[in-house]
């Protein structure tokens, strides 16, 4: 693994703990402090920043869950590691879990490109079974980080070439796949659905009464009708992460969440209550949470 930079550079972060540092010294995984015209500025074209860029600090965590409680829900928006999480595990680069999640490694993205960062990831490149992921492993810390940097920002130029104006509307623009091909497919499996219907940028496929409730100990219904086109739209991926955070919020007062709720209630109740949840968490990413 490459050296870390000079301790001089390293600033003294309270969150780490005087174990954490050591252990970042020892791998040579210490952040650098960046000095604040570096911070400031973006590369040219760049229309995101780390983390440590927007709160001006470099911060270190023990765990993504600890990140997560620090630094808040964005609706719209993913927290995204520059070099993945899984480069933490020993048979791939065995980073530090501290260091993985530094603020200098973090960045809130778009749904939708967040989406497209990891489906790159996961693509295999031309004539072999190697992902883009399994190629990574084992490179340093900086060949690893600036990979992640040109990603993000061929991600996010991709995502903004198919985006329509239908997607960045404050009022909810979708339809069913039903609707958009004019006429009903069911389907064995969302793999098979997805298989036939194929990926579309900066989308995910979403059923509107949820996959969960084909589960015996849910609603019971049928694979197939859960995988019927009347049943699926393509959603931008920021409103789908809130449609999906929505179904997992608990009750007030309650353990209960509303995915809990709706368990057992009737097919058409359930599609009139998912209907309404992809309305309102539209409005409520579009209008950067005020709805």
């Amino acid at each position: 693994m490459a050296p870390g930079p000079a301790e001089a550079d390293v600033p003294a972060f309270a969150e780490l703990g005087e174990a954490g540092h050591a252990e970042l010294k020892a791998k040579g995984e210490l952040p650098r402090q960046r000095e604040a015209a570096e911070t400031s500025s973006t590369e040219s074209g760049r229309r995101w920043r780390t983390v440590a860029e927007e709160v001006g600090e470099v911060r270190s965590y023990p765990s993504f869950d600890a990140v997560g409680k620090d630094l808040g829900v964005r609706p719209g928006k993913e927290l995204h590691h520059i070099v993945e999480q899984n480069q933490a595990r020993p048979e791939r680069s065995g980073f530090s879990v501290v260091r993985i999640n530094t603020t200098d490694n973090l960045v809130y993205l778009p749904a939708d490109v967040h989406t497209e960062v990891s489906r790159h990831y996961s693509t295999r490149q031309f004539g072999t079974k190697t992902t883009v992921r399994d190629s990574l492993t084992g490179k340093t810390w900086e060949q690893q980080h600036e990979y992640g940097r040109k990603t993000i920002d061929q991600a996010w130029q991709q995502i903004e070439e198919h985006r329509s104006p239908e997607d960045a509307s404050k009022e909810p623009s979708w339809r069913t796949v039903a609707d958009e091909l004019g006429e009903v497919r069911s389907y064995p499996s969302f793999d098979a659905a997805g298989k036939d219907l194929g990926v579309r940028p900066g989308k995910e496929l979403h059923h509107i009464v949820e996959q969960n409730q084909a589960r015996p100990e849910r609603s019971g219904f049928s694979v197939v009708r859960i995988n019927t086109t009347d049943n699926l739209v393509y959603l931008p991926a920021d409103v789908h992460t809130e449609v999906s955070r929505h179904y997992s919020t608990r009750q007030f007062g309650t353990k209960t969440t509303v995915r809990d709720s709706l368990t057992g209630k009737t097919w058409e109740h359930q599609n009139q209550y998912g209907r309404k949840a992809i309305d309102a968490a539209w409005r409520r990413v579009r209008s950067d949470g005020e709805a």
